[in-house]
C-alpha cells in the first residue's frame, strides 16, 4: 500500500484561551501520515474588582468541579484562572470572609470612599457582592451563593463595601409614657385600626430578645435609652438611663433594678395603665374608670388584694413556679407596687416562652454584651427619630428604648467612641427585628429510624427518604418558611446541598428529602481514604430560625467472597480489593466475620454508590 492511502493517525493538541500551555510537542516519525487536530482550549476565569473596577490581588477563590477543587489566588490583574480541573463548568467561591475583608480593608483605607452612584455597574458578565467582616453578601442581603463559571466565559465579581449591621429590637414609644422609665405591659392606646399601633406587650418583645439570641447564636448586645426633646438636656439623659436600665432589668430578671429604675422616673398613671392590664389579663379587681390619671385609694387595696390572692392561689396546669411575693395590703404606691408589676412581668414571660423559671434562666445565660460592665448607654435626646426636631418638642415616638445585637466582628468599641458611631448613618447600617408571633421554641429534627434487631439509630442510607419534623408555634396558615439542608465533610466544611419552601401547612407529617447524593459537591478525599459525610437542615421564617441535629450518613457494603464449583466453595484468606467512589477509592482485604473467612465489609460510605474491584477484576458496580 502506498504511504498516500495510509489511515492517518490523529492528534489533538489543545491550546489555552490565552495562548498559553501550548501540548507538549508530539513525535512524528520519517514516513508516517499523521494528522493534527488544532482545538483551542478553554480556561476557567474569573476577575476580581472593587466597586470602581479596579482589579484586586491576592483574593483566594475556589473552583470546584468535575470531583475536584483548586484554590487560586487572584494575580496583579485581579484574575484567577483554574488549569488543573478539566470541565465545562465549575463553581467558584470565595476561600473565606475574612481573607476578602481582609484584603479589601487594605484597599479601602489607601483612599477615599467611592460615592455610591460612581460604583461599576453590574451586568451579564459583572456580579456585585458586598464585603463585611464576617459574611460575603448580595447587594439585597442575602448570602452569597457560589457563582457559577463556564469554561470559556470568564466573570467578573466587583466587590463593594458595607457598614457593619446592628440588629435592632425596640421598646417603642407606646410602651413608655412622657417623663417616665416605667416599661408599660402594653401601649396606651392598644389598636389595630390601619394607620394606628398596633397592640404590643412589653412582655412579648422581651421574649422576642432572648429567644432571637438563642436562635442567632454569636451576638453581642447594649440597650441604648432615649428621650424626647421636652425638658432640659441633663435631665433627659437621666431620663433615657432610667429607661435603659428598666428594660435591662426585664431582659436579665433583675427585680430590684427594675425597682430602682421605676423609682427615680414615674408617673401615677403608669399605675393605672398597670392595673388595667391586671384585671383584662388576669381577672384583678382593680379595673379603672378614667386611664390617664392616679388610681384611686380603693383601686390600690383592690389591686393588692388580688395580687396577693394570685400569689398564694392554686398553680395552673404545668405551673411549677413561684408568682412572686405578696405585698403590703394597704397603701397607695410604695416600691412594693414596682416589684409586683416586675413579678406580673415574669410570670407573663415564662407563658410568652412556653419555659419555666430555669428555661427563661437559661436563655437569659445566652446573652452576652458588648461591654459588659457597660450594658446600657443614655443617649438623651441627642438621636430624635426625625432630623431637625426643635428643641421644647414632646415626640411620643422618640422615647423609646433599642437593644442592638452584633456580630462579634462588627461591635462597636463603646468605651472609644460611647455608641455613636452607631447612630452617625455611615459605620452601622440598623435591620429591625420584628416581634415575634410567638416566641415559644421552634424545634427541628431529623426523623429517626432505628435497626429491628439492635435498636440503634440507622444513618441516612442511599434511596432512603428522611422527614424533616419541624414543630413551630406561631406560624399558621399559608405562611412560608425556607429550609436549607446542609452536607457536612469530616465535620469541618459544609455546604447546601438543597433548598426547600413549604408552607406552616404543609409541616405537620414533616417534610421529606432523599437527596443525598449531590454530584456538584463532591470533593476528591486524599489517597487511600473516604470522607465521613453528615447532614443537618435549618429552618428560617420572619425572624425565626432552627437547626436540626446531626444526621450521618453511612452505606454499606457486605460482600463475602468465594472461589470453586457451587459444591465447592472457598473463601479466600485475605483477598485483597479496592472500592471506586465518586469521592475518591479505598482498598482493603477481606476478613473473618462472625467465624467465616473471605468477607468485604466496608461502613459508613459516603452517598454516590461504589463500584468493587477484586485483585484486577472489576466486579459490580452499584448504589450500595
Amino acid at each position: 500500500m502506498s504511504q498516500n492511502c495510509q489511515s492517518p493517525t490523529e492528534h489533538t493538541l489543545h491550546v489555552e484561551t490565552f495562548n498559553e500551555g501550548w501540548s507538549d510537542p508530539v513525535q512524528v516519525p520519517a514516513g508516517e501520515l499523521h494528522r493534527f487536530i488544532i482545538k483551542r482550549g478553554s480556561l476557567l476565569t474569573v476577575k476580581i474588582v472593587d466597586e470602581t473596577g479596579a482589579p484586586v490581588e491576592g483574593v483566594p477563590l475556589i473552583f470546584r468541579g468535575a470531583g475536584a477543587s483548586e484554590t487560586v489566588p487572584t494575580d496583579g490583574d485581579g484574575v484567577a484562572k483554574c488549569a488543573t480541573i478539566t470541565a465545562e463548568s465549575v463553581e467558584v467561591t470565595f476561600e473565606s470572609a475574612e481573607t476578602v475583608n481582609k484584603t479589601m480593608a487594605a484597599v479601602w483605607q489607601s483612599r477615599e470612599a467611592t460615592p455610591e452612584a460612581e460604583y461599576a455597574q453590574a451586568d451579564c458578565g459583572t456580579v456585585a457582592v458586598v464585603s463585611r467582616p464576617g459574611s460575603i453578601e448580595t447587594p439585597e442581603g442575602e448570602a452569597f451563593s457560589p457563582l457559577s463559571v463556564e469554561a470559556g466565559t470568564p466573570k467578573t465579581i466587583s466587590v463593594r463595601p458595607g457598614k457593619n449591621r446592628a440588629y435592632l429590637i425596640e421598646m417603642p414609644d407606646v410602651l413608655l409614657r412622657t417623663d417616665s422609665a416605667v416599661v408599660l405591659p402594653e401601649g396606651e392606646a392598644p389598636t389595630d385600626k390601619e394607620g394606628e399601633h398596633e397592640s404590643l406587650t412589653s412582655v412579648g418583645i422581651i421574649a422576642t430578645l432572648l429567644r432571637y439570641n438563642e436562635e442567632h447564636e454569636g451576638k453581642m448586645l447594649f440597650v441604648a435609652g432615649h428621650a424626647d426633646k421636652a425638658g432640659n438636656e441633663g435631665d433627659n439623659v437621666k431620663l433615657s438611663e432610667h429607661r435603659a436600665n428598666a428594660v435591662l432589668a426585664l431582659i436579665e430578671g433583675n427585680r430590684q433594678t427594675f425597682i430602682d429604675a421605676c423609682i427615680a422616673k414615674h408617673s401615677e398613671a403608669d399605675v393605672t395603665q398597670l392595673f388595667d392590664w391586671t384585671n383584662r389579663q388576669y381577672g384583678f379587681t382593680c379595673k379603672p374608670t378614667v386611664m390617664d390619671r392616679a388610681p384611686s385609694d380603693e383601686n390600690y387595696v383592690r389591686f393588692r388584694s388580688s395580687f396577693n390572692k394570685w400569689v398564694a392561689g392554686p398553680p395552673e396546669e404545668g405551673e411549677a413556679d413561684s408568682r412572686g411575693t405578696e405585698i403590703n395590703d394597704y397603701g397607695r404606691l410604695q416600691p412594693d407596687i414596682w416589684g409586683a408589676m416586675f413579678d406580673l412581668y415574669a410570670h407573663n414571660l415564662r407563658g410568652e416562652l412556653g419555659e419555666k423559671e430555669a428555661g427563661v434562666n437559661d436563655l437569659r445565660g445566652k446573652l452576652v454584651w458588648v461591654d459588659g460592665s457597660n450594658k446600657t448607654i443614655g443617649f438623651g435626646e441627642k438621636h430624635p427619630t426625625k432630623e431637625n426636631t426643635i428643641d421644647g418638642t414632646r415626640s411620643q415616638e422618640d422615647r423609646r428604648v433599642e437593644v442592638f445585637l452584633f456580630d462579634e466582628k462588627e461591635k462597636p468599641d463603646l468605651a472609644a467612641t460611647n455608641g455613636e458611631d452607631v447612630y452617625d448613618g455611615e459605620t452601622y447600617e440598623k435591620t429591625p427585628v420584628e416581634p415575634m408571633v410567638s416566641a415559644k421554641k421552634w424545634t427541628a429534627m431529623w426523623e429517626v429510624k432505628k435497626d429491628p434487631e439492635t435498636g440503634e439509630e440507622m444513618p441516612a442510607r442511599m434511596d432512603e427518604t428522611r422527614n424533616m419534623i419541624i414543630e413551630a408555634p406561631g406560624l399558621v396558615g399559608e405562611k412560608s418558611m425556607e429550609v436549607k439542608v446542609y452536607q457536612i465533610i469530616n465535620d469541618k466544611e459544609e455546604q447546601v446541598t438543597a433548598t426547600k419552601t413549604a408552607s406552616a401547612d404543609a409541616v405537620g407529617g414533616g417534610i421529606p428529602f432523599g437527596g443525598w447524593y449531590n454530584p456538584e459537591l463532591v470533593q476528591k478525599a486524599g489517597s487511600g481514604s473516604l470522607p465521613y459525610v453528615k447532614f443537618r437542615f435549618e429552618v428560617k421564617a420572619s425572624s425565626r430560625t432552627v437547626s436540626s441535629g446531626i444526621l450521618p450518613y453511612g452505606d454499606t457494603l457486605e460482600l463475602r467472597v468465594l472461589y470453586g464449583q457451587s459444591s465447592d466453595w472457598t473463601p479466600p484468606d485475605e483477598q485483597k480489593y479496592c472500592i471506586h467512589s465518586p469521592w475518591g477509592q479505598r482498598s482493603g482485604r477481606s476478613i473473618e466475620w462472625n467465624g467465616e473467612n473471605g468477607w468485604i465489609r466496608e461502613l459508613n460510605l459516603p452517598p454516590g454508590g461504589i463500584s468493587l474491584v477484586l485483585g484486577e477484576r472489576y466486579l459490580f458496580g452499584a448504589n450500595v
